[in-house]
């Protein structure tokens, strides 16, 4: 009886891992539509999502709202240039003297 509960708890974390990966590369497909660069008038954060307003070159209201899968929130000042290339995962954060580059991360995972 021991020997089948083993195997029935090793099949079922298999599959929760599989699950969960699955869905790691379904939010990151998501997140490679993405395309902004703007600076940065307002942030805000609640559970999981972060949201940025501000105005992209044209003074066009931009609203970015996430979930938080970079841990960039706690970088982000008013008035950096917040840019997402589509088709890349990484988020970039441009402030007056520094570029810093946060990869997308799922899971506790890096992806690329």
């Amino acid at each position: 009886m021991n020997k089948i509960m083993n195997k029935i708890i090793k099949l079922l974390l298999f599959v929760l891992f599989f699950a969960a990966c699955n869905n790691c590369y379904d939010i990151k497909r998501h997140v490679e539509t993405l395309d902004y660069k703007f600076v940065i008038t307002e942030k805000s954060k609640d559970n999981r999502y972060i949201a940025f307003k501000g105005y992209d070159r044209k003074k066009n209201k931009i609203l970015f709202n996430e979930g938080e899968v970079w841990g960039i929130y706690d970088s982000v000042e008013i008035g950096d240039t917040l840019l997402k290339k589509k088709g890349e995962a990484d988020l970039v954060l441009i402030k007056k003297d520094t570029t810093i580059v946060f990869p997308f991360m799922c899971g506790g995972r890096y992806y690329q």
